[in-house]
Order: C-alpha cells, then sequence, then structure tokens
C-alpha cells in the first residue's frame, strides 16, 4: 500500500493498466491483388506494385441490409 493525498491505496498490478492494442482496421490492396475491386474503382491495368489503403468502417449481415 502506498500513502497518496494523505490516504492508503492499494498497489494495482502494472498489467491492470496496460491497454489492450487496438486491432487494424485497414489493409494494403496491391495491383495484383483483387482484380474485381480495382475495376470497381476504374482502374483497368494496375500495375503489381500500386496499391490501395482500404479502411473498414462498419460490417453489416444480410438481415441488417434487409435481404
Amino acid at each position: 500500500m502506498t500513502l497518496q493525498n494523505g490516504r492508503r491505496r492499494k498497489e494495482m498490478p502494472t498489467s491492470a493498466y496496460k491497454k489492450k492494442p487496438k486491432k487494424p482496421t485497414w489493409v494494403w490492396v496491391y495491383g495484383d491483388e483483387m482484380p474485381e475491386l480495382w475495376l470497381h474503382f476504374g482502374f483497368t491495368n494496375p500495375d503489381p506494385d500500386d496499391r490501395i489503403k482500404l479502411k473498414f468502417v462498419k460490417y453489416e449481415t444480410k438481415e441488417m441490409q434487409g435481404g
């Protein structure tokens, strides 16, 4: 126990203060991957070194879409 502002306080283990790392919400898609995605955005002939950064915004089930 430690004294803080004249009060006794229990020591918390360090792991209790650590925040969980956030999961990534984006991904790189390179020019030689997912051709239908490139076509959707108007790229008919992407170079394999080209890349698009996609960000995950929301997941919807079929029921949530109304179908």
